[in-house]
């Protein structure tokens, strides 16, 4: 949040609501025990592990990529896709559900 509000005050220098939130983390930075000069210093590499999941590494990493649009995919497979954000629930307005569809034809008989 502190460089999104960075990149606000960069955006309209005169922002009140910026300037108000970086005055708030400063403030709790300070409470903190972090010092004025350490506030703004580039922070170091996070290691980020991914958790255990359903899908293995391989299989996730090429749903990922998919999502990314980084695998070509064909227009015959891209016209079975669907999906849409789900927004019937009043809590959904401010945190909606992507669904993803997958059209398939089914033989019934």
């Amino acid at each position: 949040m502190y460089a999104r509000n960075d990149l606000d005050i960069i955006a309209d220098p005169e922002h009140p609501r910026a300037k108000g939130n970086i005055k708030w983390y400063e403030d709790l930075l300070k409470q903190e025990g972090v010092k004025k000069n350490e506030m703004r210093r580039a922070i170091g590499r996070v290691k980020n592990d991914r958790p255990d999941s359903v899908l293995g590494n391989r299989e996730r990493t090429i749903y990922e990529a998919l999502c990314r649009a980084e695998v070509p995919v064909s227009e015959k497979d891209i016209s079975k896709l669907y999906c849409y954000y789900k927004r019937d629930r009043p809590f959904l307005v401010y945190a909606p559900i992507k669904v993803r569809l997958l059209r398939r034809t089914y033989c019934i008989k």
